[in-house]
């Protein structure tokens, strides 16, 4: 059986998050799974099947590590699952659509009362005594 050869990345770490992305609708929840059981499983190319199994060490790092979107499982090593915060990237449609999600500025509607105050005819008058 004939090794394939590790691609060269100018930034692995980059091309980690393109790979996070793509496999993003592929991590099962709230099931643990191993990364490289999604990979296998996902519809993506042959070749971009193989540059994440390459790059599982970086996939790993920023789900765990730096974005916080998955947790270690306790009972098996390999494992990983979904937080709220992965799910919640899940749902905005995968990495990069969470992280434009985060950078949007917070919209707080606040109720406005306006009440008209009519004082009557002196209105304005100053009084003297």
């Amino acid at each position: 059986m004939r090794k394939s050869i590790p691609p060269k990345f100018d930034d692995p770490y980059k091309a980690a998050e393109d790979c996070i992305d793509k496999l993003f609708p592929f991590f099962p929840y709230p099931a643990s799974f191993m990364i490289y059981d999604v990979i296998r499983k996902s519809d993506l190319s042959d070749t971009n099947k193989s540059n994440a199994g390459h790059l599982y060490y970086q996939i790993r790092e920023l789900l765990t590590e730096r974005f916080h979107y998955a947790n270690d499982h306790a009972e098996f090593q390999s494992d990983i699952y979904l937080n709220d915060i992965g799910r919640d990237a899940q749902f905005s449609g995968g990495h990069f659509a969470y992280q434009q999600k985060k950078r949007q500025p917070l919209q707080v509607i606040l109720p406005v009362t306006i009440t008209n105050i009519h004082q009557g005819n002196n209105y304005g008058q100053i009084m003297q005594g």
